[in-house]
């Protein structure tokens, strides 16, 4: 398909890598690299995300917009306006303000908001002022707890996906919750991430442990859920303390910054050999760590599309995932956690043997290219431009 010049995209995104968020930063970038060969983009990354460190408080003093070339990622902040400090429904106003004097300048067809909150609310706000249509990214987290948890955002998301022109949905259960927030079935279109295939390869286990200095014998777990409640951390705790020392090792690595108190919990089973934890990886080097582990474990309480899991099984690293629907698309049925005894269930899943390459192989199956992922992309923007 030949770049059309005069299809021009506005990406907003809050999200992009960083050394506190590199996973989902990482995907919004691969897929407008892929973009620029279908269409002109022009990316603005107005906000840092910050976990663990305030909503926005580190905002520079900054020009408010930046223009991507292929290949290349800024983030520049910007002051809040006046009276917008940390409340919920004006993040979506600061953005629209620093950026519509630009959105207009270069004439843009389509707005896409890579995150329903506060790019989506930004990118109705853009809409509702210039008539710019607007294409919402669900991604999972905004859709399956934010908007229960703050009910004002909740708010602010259900007039967001009852305007939208079109939404990006990452599988069957979070196109549901899409239309629960008042998204019009017709309008959405289910598309995965795409995937490195090339990246995310098998390698030799031996190699890999000695390669990280993890133990040559002892069978591992790998968890990479990190902090966060809602991928399982009180479930991996539960685990842990029924866990025996000499039946295995979990292996925990750190992908949001440290909970203290959640911390402290774990290293009893630090210091009695139950549980090793290492700090945020890049992805690329979470190959290896895939490579190293007996298989995922993954008890989270809910999820979009869950990457690691597709990583993973491309690596051929069996996964042990809690029963949720975002994990049944993806894992066999015979991997699939009941509600209680994940211990007995880790340890039966250590007796259990299927071929690295059958496992990639199965996952492959179920995967996508960047390019395609842009290329399908690219339809919804020419049906609404």
């Amino acid at each position: 398909m030949k770049k059309n010049d005069e299809l021009r995209i506005a990406h907003i995104t809050t999200g992009y890598p960083n050394s506190k968020e590199l996973h989902q930063g990482i995907f919004v970038k691969r897929l407008i690299n892929a973009l620029y060969k279908y269409c002109t983009n022009y990316t603005y990354a107005p906000l840092p995300r910050t976990f663990g460190l305030g909503p926005y408080k580190h905002l520079a003093k900054e020009p408010p917009v930046t223009h991507v070339p292929k290949g290349m990622i800024y983030r520049n902040r910007f002051t809040l306006l006046p009276g917008y400090k940390r409340k919920y429904h004006t993040l979506g106003r600061t953005i629209k303000e620093a950026i519509r004097d630009d959105l207009l300048m270069r004439s843009v067809h389509v707005i896409h908001a890579h995150w329903a909150y506060p790019d989506g609310h930004a990118a109705y706000l853009l809409h509702s002022e210039t008539g710019i249509p607007y294409v919402i990214h669900a991604r999972g987290y905004k859709e399956n707890h934010t908007s229960k948890e703050h009910p004002l955002v909740g708010q602010i998301l259900r007039e967001v996906y009852e305007h939208a022109h079109a939404v990006i949905a990452h599988n069957e259960s979070l196109a549901e919750q899409c239309i629960i927030l008042g998204a019009r079935p017709e309008n959405i279109r289910i598309i995965p991430n795409g995937v490195d295939d090339d990246v995310y390869t098998i390698k030799d286990t031996s190699v890999c442990r000695r390669t990280l200095d993890l133990p040559r014998q002892a069978p591992l777990i790998l968890y990479t859920g990190g902090y966060r409640w809602n991928k399982g951390i009180q479930r991996l705790l539960k685990t842990l303390d029924d866990a025996t020392p000499d039946k295995a090792v979990f292996v925990f690595i750190e992908t949001y910054p440290r909970d203290k108190r959640m911390h402290s919990k774990l290293l009893p089973h630090v210091r009695d050999g139950t549980l090793i934890i290492r700090p945020h990886q890049h992805p690329q080097k979470m190959v290896e760590y895939y490579n190293a582990c007996d298989f995922l474990y993954t008890p989270s309480i809910s999820e979009g599309r869950p990457n690691t899991v597709i990583e993973a099984q491309l690596c051929g690293l069996p996964v042990l995932a809690s029963n949720i629907p975002a994990h049944k698309e993806l894992v066999p049925a015979d991997n699939i956690l009941p509600e209680e005894e994940h211990l007995f269930f880790v340890y039966s899943m250590l007796r259990r043997t299927e071929r690295k390459s059958a496992v990639r192989e199965r996952m492959q199956q179920q995967t996508i290219s960047w390019d395609e992922q842009a290329r399908r992309v690219h339809e919804v923007y020419d049906r609404i431009k």
